[in-house]
């Protein structure tokens, strides 16, 4: 009944309708009859296609499509949908084989690590890595062991990015960054975090904060780490509002944890969320889990829900407005981002020092556009400013010239 609800409450287009029906890892008979009608429709294909991609659910729309309904696929669509999770398995091969020349490089050197999302993640709700779409690998190591895990990246092939930076340029935008990137020799991008969530929460949540959290694992039979159910889905939801919650993938990856984690420590979650300043993030995506995916959640988490008038409007809007492609949201990206962020932290207070640090503190794509020494490197907290207030009002002033010589030749 959700996802009839869904259409009809949120105006939600066919296409998304079936995308939401399709993002789960098991159909119910409620999700197959929804889908048969759903198909008997006619259906834009191409903006569907592109839809999923941009959702990041193309792995979970071909499994259930090519399960359930190949017949109703039209042959066109079927081959361009095939070629598009053919991709993705290739891709998500060679991230797996990236991560564990990782993992074992890192257990030979004496260095724990976490891979956080990818194919562990995919795995573990999916039971394949192949399941999930993701483009880089995300790694979590101590802070104290940065500068020896660059180099032993950097022994065996992997170069540091922006390509021809100095470590030691690098190490310093990555005390203030929270991660920084290298490159394979496979040419998959290796993000090496010292912090879980980046700039969204009030204090950093650390490789050190997060080790009560974590369980010993294997992935592809090499021991490694993972977060417990409680910390990972706290995890997922810091991590979906920090893009905006805009992609299916993010929703539909904590209503799988949700299935397969039904003794999850409600009070532990919101013991963590409160600590950390996290509660209303936390809460939007539990609401949305459960509107549009029909998620199991405590009642005491639901009344919490229903006593927070911006938590639920917010997950409104998100349904109603940010799965839809609209021009306003490619407009002002930024003006939007900062917005968003405002309005789910739990207090004013981290909502201005998010704001702060998004303009000030620099990362090493700004070391691309300007390179100071490093006695100088203090340099970049004035030059960042300066440049995400500038090149917007520069492109303003060429929009404006552009359009007045356009009306003189009219």
């Amino acid at each position: 009944m959700f996802l009839k609800n869904l259409e009809i409450e949120h105006k939600q287009s066919p296409e998304i309708a079936v995308l939401i029906a399709c993002s789960s890892k098991q159909l119910t008979k409620e999700n197959i009859q929804t889908l048969s009608a759903l198909l008997a429709k006619t259906l834009d294909w191409d903006v569907l296609l592109r839809s999923a991609q941009y959702h990041k659910v193309i792995p979970l729309l071909y499994k259930t499509l090519t399960t359930y309904f190949k017949m109703d696929v039209p042959e066109r669509v079927f081959t361009d949908l095939s070629k598009l999770n053919w991709n993705n398995s290739v891709h998500s091969l060679n991230v797996s084989a990236t991560l564990v020349n990782i993992i074992k490089l890192f257990n030979e050197n004496g260095i724990d690590v976490l891979p956080i999302k990818g194919p562990l993640l995919a795995e573990r709700l999916y039971g394949s890595c192949s399941m999930r779409m993701y483009g880089d690998l995300d790694i979590l190591v101590r802070q104290k062991d940065l500068e020896k895990s660059l180099n032993v990246l950097q022994e065996n092939n992997y170069r540091l990015v922006p390509e021809g930076i100095p470590q030691s340029t690098y190490m310093k935008f990555l005390k203030h960054k929270y991660h920084g990137q290298l490159l394979s020799k496979n040419g998959i991008f290796v993000e090496m975090h010292w912090e879980l969530t980046g700039f969204y929460v009030s204090e950093p949540l650390t490789f050190e904060r997060v080790e009560p959290f974590l369980i010993r694992t294997k992935f592809s039979n090499y021991p490694t780490l993972d977060l417990i159910d409680e910390m990972l889905l706290i995890f997922l939801c810091i991590h979906g509002n920090s893009h905006r919650l805009e992609k299916l993938d993010y929703i539909c990856s904590v209503a799988e944890l949700l299935k397969i984690s039904p003794n999850i420590d409600w009070a532990l979650i919101m013991e963590i969320g409160q600590k950390y300043k996290m509660t209303k993030r936390i809460l939007v995506t539990l609401c949305l889990a459960k509107k549009i995916f029909g998620s199991a959640i405590s009642v005491w988490i639901e009344d919490a829900i229903s006593n927070n008038r911006a938590v639920a409007q917010r997950a409104d809007r998100v349904m109603g407005q940010d799965f839809i492609e609209n021009s306003e949201a490619f407009r002002h990206p930024l003006q939007r981002h900062i917005r968003y962020q405002y309005n789910v932290m739990d207090n004013k207070y981290d909502s201005i020092k998010y704001i702060l640090r998004s303009i000030v503190v620099p990362n090493h794509n700004d070391w691309q556009k300007k390179r100071f020494s490093d006695v100088l490197f203090w340099f970049y907290f004035l030059y960042k400013p300066y440049r995400m207030l500038s090149v917007p009002v520069l492109n303003r002033m060429s929009t404006t010239i552009d359009d007045n010589l356009r009306k003189r030749k009219e």
